[in-house]
């Protein structure tokens, strides 16, 4: 139930900061970052907790988020913050699910 209260206060947080702070920065401005934390939170959320969790969620959120890969990129496209917001949770959940395999694959979780 934390991680449900916690990643929701995030994202509209973030979406809604992102999207006042490109009104005045441009589009998706690299000085906002609450994105990038929105989508690791999603990497890790009801996963166990621990050191291996976290390097591997953050290695994993990185490889989806850089490159950005369909349809993670099309995201970008939504307006103000739910698109700054948006690409990074999809990077997310797809390091989420990778993670949430491995587990399931060797009797983690």
């Amino acid at each position: 139930m934390e991680w449900f209260v916690v990643l929701t206060a995030v994202f509209f947080v973030g979406v809604y900061t992102a999207g006042e702070l490109e009104r005045t920065w441009g589009k998706d401005p690299r000085r906002v970052v609450i994105d990038e934390g929105m989508g690791f939170l999603v990497t890790v959320a009801f996963l166990p907790h621990g050191f291996w969790t976290a390097v591997v969620g953050f290695l994993l959120f990185r490889l989806f988020d850089i490159p950005k890969p369909l349809p993670i990129r099309r995201l970008e496209r939504l307006p103000g913050g739910w698109g700054i917001v948006a690409d990074d949770v999809m990077a997310g959940l797809y390091g989420n699910a990778i993670i949430r395999t491995w587990l399931q694959l060797e009797g983690g979780i």
